[in-house]
């Protein structure tokens, strides 16, 4: 009869019984999934995950194999779903029994370290991203997917990614290697065996692998090796990681495996994320004094599956404070420092008039002040800025509470102007002798000496940086004055010194680029790093020492002593690499 349907199983009992194992148990098509089938599929779907993992096609066994399971253990008359869910509310034992083992699933044992070499995340600092596979080659997300919440792309590690994951390391090490320009390819095979012993040295981390592996393949081969010898792209697709960008609500935003493009690209959206997904977290706006209790020094929220650490900071934003989040806690250290200071010169408006008014004034400084061709506004601002940093010991003991800072003003409000009246003695001396120096090089004219000259408009321009007085710790501010007369003398002998001078720049140069490169990268390097404090003033002695040694210096310098200073820096960066 046409359009009526009816059971096939009275029709033909086997046939039927087939369909049900093959397409409604092995294929999942199964309604209402009992116990045994959800234990199965999942067995299942582990086991390709595995194959894609691993981008081979042997570890799950053939269909056949499932099917046989069930053949074996459904009897002849279980041929509709109703009888099969009947069966299984008879015999509360059949569920169990219809449960297949890992073993029978298995064409091809992986091994135990297929956890270790294919992981499901991927742990860096106090972020864990989740990982992904798919074998599909020529497909977007062929191999290794991170799936990264945008509310870290700031955060993210720009070089960790390149890694992979252990598994798919070794080979592409190899593919590399086998890309090399002939020359240098036949000094390192087999390239096997050359990638293994490399391995051994390496580790991921967030160092450029290329240049990692450059060093290694150079030690062990006997060549000189440089990134640009690698050809990236020889290298198939999946041999770079592929890079997810999420939303709050885990829904794509865009994937791509340039993990700059997209930091680029969501650059702007980070902190917007994460407001959005904060419903009573600790920012606030316009904040004239400590009424906000304390001041948490990390923030914990969750986005799209993963957990984030953010740091709250109390911001300066100019006549008031704010707080406001910050991606690293050495961001929110930097920043909080300024959110204090303004809340403190809040609470002491008074005080803060009184010294604006009485600051630098007098016919010496505005003899001072033109010829060291300052201005006097901003300076009175940074001297009472330092002034309050010094006295009330803000680097020493940053507050988190409302009672920290109370007791912070109680113990240095007195002792503010003291400080000022000792800043502005060093500034009086420091500021003439900035005018003398700056009388002698307009002297030299233009085309005489321009590298000397160069070098000090460069040394000056740093000694005399916005804020230089409040971010100057009070053991070095004091030897400014001595700076000037250095640079006085250095002047003075330049004529009968010059290729002495020289000589003295090249090693400063040599010695200092690196600082001021990394300075570039971390503003606020000096204040956050003891190491790099000590190196940068070592720096300024060192140039007292080549070209004033009268004058003697606070601390033992040498070419040798900076050396070892600079491995101490570098040590520390390697421990804070944010």
């Amino acid at each position: 009869a046409d359009k009526r349907s009816l059971h096939y199983g009275s029709i033909n009992a086997a046939e039927s019984r087939e369909i049900l194992i093959r397409e409604g148990l092995v294929a999942g098509r199964f309604t209402g999934h009992p116990g045994f089938l959800k234990h199965n599929l999942r067995l299942v779907k582990e086991l390709e995950d595995l194959e894609s993992r691993t981008r081979r096609r042997d570890i799950v066994a053939e269909e056949q194999v499932l099917f046989d399971f069930y053949d074996e253990r459904l009897p002849e008359d279980i041929y509709t779903a109703g009888r099969l869910q009947s069966w299984l509310k008879r015999d509360r034992g059949v569920d169990e029994s219809l449960r297949v083992s890992r073993d029978r699933l298995l064409a091809r044992d992986p091994g135990a370290a297929v956890g270790q070499q294919f992981p499901d995340h991927l742990q860096w600092d106090d972020m864990r991203f989740k990982l992904s596979y798919q074998f599909e080659p020529g497909g977007d997300s062929d191999g290794v997917t991170v799936t990264v919440p945008v509310a870290l792309m700031n955060r993210v590690p720009l070089h960790r990614f390149d890694w992979l994951v252990p598994g798919l390391l070794r080979e592409k090490c190899i593919q590399l290697l086998r890309g090399l320009p002939k020359a240098q390819r036949k000094q390192l095979v087999p390239a096997p065996d050359y990638v293994d012993r490399a391995l051994l040295e390496m580790e991921a981390d967030n160092s450029d692998l290329l240049e990692v592996l450059s060093r290694q393949m150079s030690k062990l081969g006997g060549l000189k090796l440089n990134r640009a010898d690698w050809n990236l792209a020889g290298l198939e697709p999946y041999y770079r990681m592929n890079i997810k960008v999420v939303d709050a609500q885990g829904v794509v935003l865009e994937q791509s495996r340039d993990l700059n493009a997209l930091v680029s690209r969501f650059k702007g959206d980070t902190r917007q994320s994460i407001s959005s997904t904060r419903k009573a977290g600790p920012e606030r706006t316009g904040i004239n004094k400590w009424d906000f209790g304390e001041l948490p020094q990390e923030w914990r929220l969750r986005q799209a599956g993963t957990d984030i650490v953010v740091f709250p900071a109390l911001v300066d934003t100019g006549e008031c404070a704010a707080i406001e989040l910050r991606d690293y806690p050495s961001e929110a250290r930097l920043a909080n420092r300024g959110g204090v200071l303004r809340l403190l010169r809040l609470d002491n408006a008074q005080q803060v008039k009184y010294l604006r008014k009485q600051m630098l004034r007098g016919n010496d400084f505005n003899l001072a002040l033109a010829g060291a061709q300052l201005d006097r506004a901003t300076l009175v601002e940074d001297l009472i800025d330092a002034s309050y940093v010094h006295a009330m010991g803000i680097d020493e003991n940053p507050p988190y509470t409302t009672e920290d800072f109370a007791n912070m003003l109680a113990r240095g409000k007195g002792e503010v102007v003291g400080a000022a009246i000792a800043l502005e003695s060093i500034l009086l001396n420091t500021l003439q002798g900035r005018a003398v120096v700056l009388r002698k090089l307009a002297g030299l004219g233009s085309a005489k000496w321009p590298d000397t000259r160069q070098d000090i408009e460069t040394q000056l321009l740093r000694l005399f940086q916005p804020g230089f007085l409040r971010d100057c710790h009070r053991q070095w501010v004091v030897h400014y004055p001595r700076y000037m007369k250095a640079l006085d003398q250095r002047l003075e002998r330049l004529a009968g010194q010059y290729a002495k001078d020289q000589k003295y720049m090249e090693m400063l140069a040599k010695l200092g680029t690196p600082l001021w490169a990394l300075v570039e990268k971390r503003p606020g390097l000096c204040l956050e790093s003891p190491p790099a404090t000590q190196f940068r003033w070592m720096l300024e002695e060192l140039r007292v020492s080549l070209f004033a040694q009268s004058l003697g210096t606070s601390v033992a310098v040498s070419e040798k002593r900076l050396q070892e200073q600079w491995r101490a820096l570098e040590h520390w960066v390697r421990l804070n690499p944010h």
